[in-house]
């Protein structure tokens, strides 16, 4: 999947994408792309059409990185 938009409000990152119906998608992050393994932020969220939001307090961590999946 593609991100739609990612947009810092204050200190909160903003994640939103297309969600397609029925679809399950994971967000996942790291703070070292050296490590091995990818965490999940927050649950599987189910797609019902309309597009998917989260939001990451930076104050948790200022440098990470993340990748979007879609799961079987």
């Amino acid at each position: 999947p593609q991100l739609s938009a990612a947009s810092l409000n204050g200190t909160q990152y903003v994640f939103v994408w297309p969600a397609g119906i029925q679809q399950t998608y994971q967000l996942e992050y790291k703070d070292d792309l050296a490590t091995n393994g990818w965490a999940s932020f927050g649950p599987a969220l189910l797609g019902n059409g309309q597009a998917i939001s989260i939001t990451n307090e930076l104050s948790a961590s200022t440098h990470r990185f993340f990748r979007l999946r879609i799961l079987p």
